[in-house]
């Protein structure tokens, strides 16, 4: 009968670090502002020599894409994890980032090689974007950590392939449900997170580009109420919105956002979005 075992790989570019569970590669990958490799395989072979042979992968391949670790549990511990995980595919492989989101699911059923290189470089946690907001949330479960790593998600989505963005919009949807989760209607500034929670649910819009949806949606914001510290949403969505759609707002728009603080990296981003829209 063949061994099932799991190996964890990190994304951690300073070391490597031992662990005997999934949900430990996951907090070690938060508190190392990383993504963790998770690797389920089936096999009589090394587990190196299955990773390198099922996924088309070289050891100087994995060199490039990460440092790694390689953990073998033993067999209840794999039944009971790959039932956990929803692994019913060997070998399987699965990203997750510091909180246990899952980014993406690689399957092999060992009829063909699969090159999955191309798929990690997606998936290579970026310290510029995210900082420290996954670990973060991770230590601390509230409504401004869960909308922060949100609009993270949304900037890391800018610079993956359009095949894997679904996989990034998933986990904003995972983030987005947590930011509600702890939003508190007690709080004295829940009207002021509530309308910014509101305009964040809108960029999925403007990300995936339907620009019509979106200006009908902002249209039914009044300016004159909107919080000063939302504003900047507000307008990024409508700037981007009036640019795509070429309407009548946009001299109006380019001489509000004129005015407003820091709104460059905002022009810049809607510069990204609306670099591939025809």
């Amino acid at each position: 009968m063949k061994k099932t075992f799991v190996v964890l790989i990190f994304f951690i570019f300073n070391g490597t670090f031992a662990c005997n569970s999934v949900n430990m590669a996951i907090d070690i990958a938060a508190n190392k502002n990383s993504f963790a490799m998770v690797y389920f395989y089936s096999s009589d072979k090394s587990s190196i020599e299955d990773f390198t042979t099922y996924f088309n992968l070289d050891k100087k391949d994995i060199d490039v894409v990460s440092s790694y670790y390689i953990y073998d549990a033993d067999m209840f511990r794999n039944r009971f994890e790959s039932r956990k995980y929803n692994v019913t595919v060997f070998p399987t492989i699965i990203i997750y980032d510091g909180n246990g989101v899952e980014l993406v699911r690689i399957e092999n059923d060992k009829k063909t090689p699969i090159d999955v290189k191309p798929i990690l470089e997606n998936f290579v946690f970026v310290d510029k974007i995210f900082g420290n907001d996954i670990k973060n949330f991770h230590e601390s479960k509230v409504f401004n950590s869960a909308i922060r790593v949100v609009q993270k998600y949304y900037d890391y989505s800018l610079l993956v392939s359009d095949k894997y963005k679904p996989n990034v919009y998933s986990a904003i949807d995972n983030y987005t449900i947590q930011a509600e989760k702890y939003l508190k209607k007690d709080k004295d500034n829940f009207e002021l997170n509530n309308e910014k929670l509101s305009l964040i649910k809108l960029y999925k819009l403007a990300f995936t580009k339907d620009f019509i949806t979106l200006n009908d949606k902002l249209n039914t914001f009044d300016t004159a109420k909107l919080n000063d510290s939302n504003k900047q949403y507000y307008y990024f969505l409508k700037y981007v919105s009036s640019k795509a759609l070429q309407n009548n707002n946009i001299v109006s728009m380019k001489n509000i956002v004129d005015k407003l603080s820091g709104f460059d990296e905002y022009i810049k981003k809607s510069e990204l979005i609306l670099a591939n829209t025809n």
